[in-house]
């Protein structure tokens, strides 16, 4: 079951819009984390560390721990060809990132084609650990899970048509970005991990719902990156101008942090929402035992039976990054 599982998230494909029209044959393993940021700025002997929850068998359950993740590998999907992840992606792999919207507009499309490419094989997984359930009607619970995968085959489809109408916004937002809209913020001290993540806001900063992500409804994303600039850690948030109405909000509960605590929200942040956030060896080593316990806490939030709650997004205290705010790019009313 396992072994089919980890097929799903490994299939092939090209996401792009005029796919399978001028596709290569060869599909790639394509950075969501561009390979030359985490060889120059988090990789120590050509590796990463990244925070994985995998399945135990016996006895049943879930855990996390960080794992050391070849760059070749960390950050990678199958989603698109050669052809036109060149194509598409140009602009972020030859030139230095200088907060350009087009730039901006690419790392949230390609955030968001990383997360759908997650949630189609999600959706695929769940299927086939359900196949391996119905022949064995002797698990224990049977009916009570078969309940339980359908509310949640729900979510994920519902989860999934939001991301593809994302798709579909952002890509048009790579010919006309006016209705781009972007918060960023450039800080002192060089990136120690690396992230780029879609997500659908429930509550923001402070603990207030934005969404209820209860029902099947129309929900807003944010993408977001944690990047690099001027050899310095970048934090890049940008949606489009359609979910101004959410993303505001959610943007505007961050900036009343105070200043010396951004840097600390916003990676605590980044472990609550996304599985894809990889990070230096020795920064990890360095950083305190109550703050690796809080981090490893976040990377649970939302997995399996961990719900998130109201409260997820509020100041934790982690001390983990002591840096400071040298810029702002404020792209929004």
């Amino acid at each position: 079951m396992l072994k089919r599982t980890r097929r799903e998230f490994a299939r092939k494909y090209c996401l792009h819009p005029d796919a399978p029209n001028g596709c290569t044959k060869k599909i790639v393993s394509a950075h969501s984390v561009q390979r030359a940021l985490l060889k120059n700025f988090i990789a120590k002997n050509g590796h990463v560390v990244q925070i994985k929850a995998s399945v135990l068998a016996e006895p049943v359950g879930l855990v996390a721990n960080p794992e050391s993740v070849g760059i070749n590998d960390a950050t990678t999907f199958s989603g698109f060809c050669s052809k036109h992840d060149n194509d598409v992606f140009r602009p972020l792999e030859t030139s230095e990132f200088g907060f350009s919207r087009h730039q901006i507009a690419l790392l949230g499309y390609r955030s968001i084609c990383r997360e759908l490419y997650s949630k189609d094989a999600e959706i695929a997984a769940a299927e086939s650990v359900w196949s391996y359930c119905s022949v064995n009607p002797d698990i224990r619970g049977f009916h009570e899970k078969r309940a339980q995968h359908q509310i949640a085959q729900l979510a994920r489809y519902n989860s999934r048509t939001n991301l593809l109408q994302a798709k579909k916004i952002f890509e048009g937002l790579l010919s006309d970005d006016t209705p781009l809209r972007f918060y960023c913020i450039e800080f002192s001290e060089p990136p120690v991990y690396l992230n780029s993540v879609a997500f659908l806001p429930e509550w923001d900063f402070e603990g207030r719902q934005l969404q209820d992500l209860s029902s099947i409804a129309e929900y807003k994303p944010v993408c977001f990156s944690a990047w690099a600039a001027n050899n310095h850690a970048t934090a890049v948030f940008c949606w489009h101008e359609s979910a101004n109405d959410i993303c505001t909000r959610f943007i505007d509960s961050l900036r009343r942090s105070p200043p010396e605590r951004m840097a600390n929200r916003i990676l605590s942040m980044a472990f609550e929402v996304s599985d894809n956030v990889v990070f230096r060896a020795d920064w990890w080593e360095s950083i305190s035992e109550i703050d690796r316990r809080r981090i490893v806490d976040r990377a649970f939030s939302g997995v399996g039976s961990f719900d998130r709650n109201p409260d997820c997004l509020t100041d934790d205290g982690l001390q983990a990054i002591p840096c400071s705010i040298i810029s702002e790019y404020v792209g929004y009313p």
